[in-house]
């Protein structure tokens, strides 16, 4: 059972007022096969205008411009119009405040040499940290009274938070040993049991996995990836797969946040 939504582009809006950023941002996002870049905005004033115009799935923003900041139009647009943002900027401590708000991502902002793989890629993993973070700010990033257990994880860290919360409440939870693996790459299938569980853990109409790779599941996923089918927040690729022990991309990341931002 393949989605006829996975085979559509991801559509991709642009906010920077850096004409130069601009231009090398759209150059490396259009030569990916799975994204279409809609438009491009100035600043943050001319996004909420051409946001309805444009319709996009995703937003790429940067974090300082000239009138509001990035993070103030997270703050402000977020809680009403609820859309994945990926900050584009240079890694400072100005990125992290805007992933404690609500963007569910960053990559470096490319030199004037362009975009490689190292400065924009798509395809890149999610962390266990970054969707423990990125569900925690959907929560209103509530203030955390425990302290972190974990051995690999710093009170100091962007994630630490995150992590607590995430942990606290069910929805994540350690290796076992001590560790938690903020860093470590998720799985599709990790990465949807993580959103069902936030959900409140449902129960899906549909029990039946109809991809030629079901078998493939994890027995611990299987009600959470029918949820999400069922749903429409995760989908397969053109080839009947469902491919749930593969790595989950920035690009399938950003999209299943929407759709699940939209279903529920």
């Amino acid at each position: 059972m393949t989605n006829p939504a996975s085979l559509r582009k991801i559509r991709v809006m642009v906010v920077d007022d850096s004409m130069v950023a601009r231009s090398l941002i759209i150059k490396g996002l259009s030569a990916h096969p799975r994204l279409e870049v809609v438009g491009y905005a100035i600043n943050t004033l001319d996004a909420k205008n051409k946001i309805p115009q444009y319709k996009p799935d995703v937003i790429t923003m940067d974090v300082e411009m000239p009138g509001q900041s990035g993070i103030d139009f997270l703050k402000e647009y977020l809680p009403t119009h609820p859309i994945p943002v990926i900050l584009v900027s240079s890694l400072n401590l100005k990125v992290f405040d805007a992933l404690a708000v609500g963007a569910v991502d960053f990559v470096r902002k490319p030199d004037d040499h362009g975009t490689s793989e190292t400065t924009f890629s798509p395809d890149q993993a999610i962390s266990r940290g970054m969707l423990a973070t990125v569900l925690y700010s959907l929560e209103g990033s509530p203030d955390q009274d425990a302290a972190c257990t974990f051995s690999d994880v710093s009170g100091e860290t962007w994630y630490a938070d995150g992590v607590v919360w995430a942990t606290e409440n069910g929805i994540a939870s350690g290796y076992g040993n001590g560790q938690f693996g903020p860093n470590d790459s998720i799985t599709r299938e990790q990465f949807v049991v993580m959103l069902w569980k936030y959900a409140g853990s449902p129960k899906a109409g549909n029990q039946a996995l109809g991809f030629t790779d079901s078998d493939q599941a994890s027995g611990y996923a299987l009600e959470a990836l029918s949820w999400a089918v069922e749903k429409g927040i995760m989908s397969g690729y053109a080839n009947g797969q469902l491919a749930p022990g593969g790595t989950a991309t920035r690009a399938q990341a950003a999209q299943m946040l929407k759709n699940f931002m939209e279903s529920t």
